[in-house]
């Protein structure tokens, strides 16, 4: 290559073509220049290896259904609007046959998770294929609702509110109330949580999972008490057949952006690990690998990318417990009034700032 530059400029000069000359340096110099460099740091990090390919993205042609259950709360609604998102690349090996579907038991749930998608997601609508209303404390009703979908995601536990039974749904009359369950961030407040509600619904899903084998993931609130006691139960599933992921947020509270759109993308940069079980059932008491024990506020929306992160790179024949920790650290690709010059959502993203998320999922501890 630097030969034929030297060939060409000793062409040029002999020849007298000054323009040509000036032309020719300004191809040479302007991919040094240029914002949308490939070796740009604001593209992708220096340190980005692509994820392993054992989730979803291992094989995508083997495109995976992915069911939501309780759309309707806050981390919920993001999660489902990321994996719609997805679920139009061939790359993430998402399905976009009946997938993602949100489970939940009335309209009230459905017109939350739609209000969600609208604001955050351009517009986007959940149509009556991918929403499918039902019994949550009815095993066989949640059962059948799971049937043909490879991975479900739920909450370790829900905010519950009553609602009324939806018209021509499993309702005996146009009065009938019913629990309506919604997958919110963290701890849920005491008037509006009921534990063995909670245990009850999740209970059903991985029931709904057992014939078939599917992945569940279960998000879990951060207090280490209930998580715990999450893992537990779950690990009791395995005997027949289900295997699962749960994420284990350490975090202090939670934090939702009413402004956040897929465009501005991963606000703060994650770190996870492996979390070891002891034969007691509780996890050992270590830190997240080179980080301090304190404990920082987490986005809901960076936990949401987290999970479906986990869709795309873990494998789902195994059973994991992911401890995941904010560090405060703003991510290089975020958005913000005084930093405009960051790249935009490309053809093959499903949301900014995306690999450094799966990134971090490759090179976990």
């Amino acid at each position: 290559m630097t030969t034929l530059v030297t060939t060409l400029m000793t062409t040029l000069v002999t020849t007298g073509s000054t323009n040509m000359m000036v032309l020719l340096l300004v191809a040479l110099l302007l991919p040094l220049v240029s914002p949308l460099s490939s070796s740009s740091p604001l593209l992708v990090p220096a340190d980005y290896r692509p994820p392993k390919p054992l989730g979803t993205m291992r094989v995508p042609r083997e495109r995976s259904r992915v069911a939501v259950v309780g759309p309707g709360g806050d981390l919920g609604s993001n999660i489902f609007g990321l994996l719609q998102r997805a679920s139009g690349l061939f790359e993430t090996g998402i399905s976009a046959n009946i997938s993602p579907r949100g489970i939940t038991a009335t309209a009230f749930g459905s017109g939350l998770l739609n209000k969600k998608l609208g604001s955050s997601f351009k517009l986007a609508v959940a149509t009556e294929d991918k929403i499918a209303l039902t019994n949550l404390l009815d095993s066989e009703s949640v059962r059948r609702r799971v049937l043909s979908f490879d991975y479900v995601v739920c909450a370790s536990e829900f905010h519950l509110t009553q609602s009324r039974v939806t018209a021509n749904t499993y309702g005996k009359g146009p009065n009938d109330m019913t629990v309506e369950a919604l997958f919110q961030a963290g701890v849920v407040r005491e008037e509006v949580a009921d534990a063995s509600v909670s245990e009850e619904i999740l209970r059903n899903v991985m029931m709904g999972c057992e014939p078939e084998g599917k992945h569940l993931v279960v998000v879990g609130t951060g207090d280490s008490e209930k998580d715990d006691r999450a893992i537990k139960d779950l690990k009791g599933g395995e005997k027949f057949g289900v295997k699962f992921t749960f994420i284990k947020p350490l975090a202090d509270t939670f934090v939702s952006d009413p402004s956040w759109t897929y465009e501005k993308g991963v606000r703060n940069l994650l770190v996870c690990r492996e979390g070891n079980l002891n034969s007691d059932g509780k996890e050992e008491e270590e830190g997240v690998k080179g980080l301090s024990s304190e404990l920082r506020d987490m986005n809901v929306e960076d936990l949401a990318v987290f999970v479906v992160a986990t869709i795309l790179s873990c494998d789902p024949n195994e059973s994991r417990v992911l401890e995941v920790l904010d560090t405060g650290e703003l991510c290089p690709s975020y958005k913000t009034k005084t930093n405009m010059l960051k790249p935009t959502v490309s053809s093959k993203s499903w949301v900014i700032g995306q690999e450094y998320v799966l990134s971090m999922l490759a090179s976990r501890g």
